[in-house]
């Protein structure tokens, strides 16, 4: 498994968190990040997008994305997202002034099952669970990623991404080495003197709670100094 990150930050710093998973998937769309990934050429190897959730960290740079791929004729790019990303989107001027060409990218819609959607085969050799996730105290809908191979290839690595969550993934350490997985854990902290009734993220000890010590837990989404988990950089690749 690859997993690049391209941001680790949070919402008001300078890049904020978005992957690439083994070259092709983007996940999340922070304006910061699609222009870099413009930048590098990067973008031309991406063929499906994941939105976490309606956040403009997360989703800012989606229309930048749209101006690029109709520019240069690239219409073979899927999209996956809730339902609320899809409807939002409609609205948007890249949508009206894109039009055909916008309505005809592969839009797939998880399904809005409590927890848990079925699994999505999203190339020959490789599938994605979505996990329903508590984001603002349940208010905005978002999701959690869990990226894998064939059922029977677990050896080449399980990726775990969070996104903004309000509670530590269920999860233990025990089960992380057991499917050959990392996860990259929000531990969301800006920096700035927040409001305790918005501080929605868990931190760095919520955590440490429920994985303990771990190689295996990546902290991302915080520019706070990380003291008992390793922190992602940008730009730092994961091969595992």
């Amino acid at each position: 498994m690859k997993v690049k990150i391209l941001g680790t930050g949070g919402a008001f710093d300078a890049m904020p968190t978005s992957y690439i998973i083994e070259d092709t998937i983007l996940v999340d769309t922070g304006i910061e990040t699609v222009k870099k990934i413009v930048h590098s050429k990067e973008i031309d190897k991406i063929k499906k997008v994941f939105i976490t959730h309606l956040h403009v960290d997360h989703i800012a740079g989606f229309e930048l994305l749209v101006y690029y791929w109709d520019f240069f004729g690239i219409n073979n790019v899927e999209v996956y997202a809730g339902s609320d990303f899809m409807e939002y989107y409609k609205t948007l001027p890249c949508a009206k002034k894109h039009g055909e060409f916008f309505m005809n990218f592969k839009f797939t819609c998880f399904h809005e099952g409590k927890y848990i959607t079925p699994n999505y085969d999203i190339e020959e050799d490789m599938f994605v669970n979505i996990i329903k996730a508590k984001h603002m105290q349940g208010e905005l809908p978002a999701y959690s990623f869990v990226f894998g191979f064939n059922r029977k290839r677990y050896e080449k690595g399980i990726a775990i991404i969070t996104g903004d969550i309000d509670e530590p993934c269920p999860m233990t350490a025990k089960m992380l080495e057991t499917i050959n997985a990392y996860i990259f854990h929000d531990m969301g902290s800006t920096g700035y003197d927040i409001p305790k009734e918005k501080r929605n993220h868990p931190t760095e000890d919520d955590v440490f709670k429920m994985f303990g010590e771990s190689e295996r837990v990546i902290g991302i989404h915080t520019n706070a100094e990380l003291k008992k988990y390793r922190k992602a950089k940008e730009n730092e690749i994961f091969e595992w």
